[in-house]
């Protein structure tokens, strides 16, 4: 199973490349800030989706962190503004013990991080819109058939200006 991975789109990204991608994946995941966007997205695909919010997402701010179980696995999807990942991963790694994830999917930072700490991957596909670190919007894929998942990222173009995020 292949997920698609997408965060802090904020309303900016080019939601038609997003579409192109999430075309060869099984499920799509929006990691919050740009609540708006995945339900485009959802309408427009066949693909299901699963989203959280983000801390830009008001007044849709109500389900930002959630458990998914997929091939077994236990998937913990969050934005990670509750959890101060800006600062560092610590209070994210405590609530995935909590939670006992076998994979977390973050967003917040707008930068690439994949890691694997003990049995638990943390992976932030970084943004679909605008990274800080100047490096090209981006989106991720997760592939669940290894162990740990293996995470990619693929660059997404940036969303012309004058044109709707669909590209029209």
């Amino acid at each position: 199973m292949r997920l698609l991975a997408i965060s802090d789109t904020h309303g900016k990204a080019d939601l038609n490349a997003i579409l192109h991608v999430a075309e060869t994946c099984d499920l799509l995941v929006h990691l919050g800030d740009g609540f708006q966007d995945g339900q485009i997205l959802q309408a427009a695909l066949r693909t299901p989706i699963v989203q959280v919010s983000g801390n830009a997402d008001y007044p849709f701010a109500m389900m930002p962190e959630k458990m998914i179980e997929l091939g077994g696995r236990q998937i913990y999807l969050t934005h990670g503004h509750l959890y101060d990942v800006k600062k560092g991963l610590d209070n994210l790694l405590v609530r995935a013990a909590e939670v006992e994830a076998d994979l977390v999917l973050f967003g917040h930072l707008h930068r690439r991080v994949s890691q694997v700490v003990g049995k638990t991957r943390y992976f932030n596909p970084a943004s679909a819109w605008r990274n800080y670190d100047g490096s090209e919007p981006c989106v991720g894929v997760v592939d669940l058939a290894t162990d740990p998942p293996s995470c990619t990222w693929i660059d997404v173009p940036a969303a012309r200006p004058g044109k709707d995020t669909l590209g029209r």
